[in-house]
């Protein structure tokens, strides 16, 4: 509140005391009343933020929930795809043993078709050879019987 007090002889004015003493006491209530109300207003919004952070907490711990059973899956998920892959390499490896034999046999039986081929070209060649020199030995006689 503004202003000074008025004196007179002996002290102040009473009948402006007191109307300063009334005034300052209106206003204090309105400044009261106007805390009361704001804290009000904040006792409000303090319970609300209290319910939101419940309800936040809540959330919380369902989300939590949610991400330990989604790394138990994860973790189960990924147990089944190693031992898969275990299982897909361990049949690769025995696929590849097979056809390793599978290639030890084969060039087995083509260095020995090799060789049959070989004796064949061979007995060719033989047969041939005896062929050609009976057809000299024969041709040979044929002019020994004309001379």
């Amino acid at each position: 509140m503004k202003g000074k007090l008025k004196t007179v002889l002996f002290g102040f004015d009473k009948k402006e005391t007191l109307n300063y003493i009334e005034n300052y006491q209106r206003e204090s209530h309105h400044k009261i009343s106007a805390l009361e109300q704001e804290l009000s207003a904040i006792k409000e919004q303090a319970e609300t933020l209290k319910s939101e952070n419940v309800a936040f907490e809540s959330e919380l711990i369902e989300v939590k929930k949610r991400l330990d059973d989604a790394e138990k899956e994860a973790i189960s998920i990924k147990k089944v795809s190693d031992e898969k892959d275990k299982k897909y390499i361990d049949e690769i490896d025995e696929t590849y043993k097979q056809l390793e034999i599978m290639r030890g046999n084969m060039k087995t039986a083509l260095d020995s078709f090799i060789k049959q081929v070989d004796s064949i070209n061979d007995n060719l060649e033989n047969t041939k050879n005896a062929i050609d020199t009976d057809i000299k030995n024969e041709s040979v006689n044929d002019k020994i019987m004309y001379i």
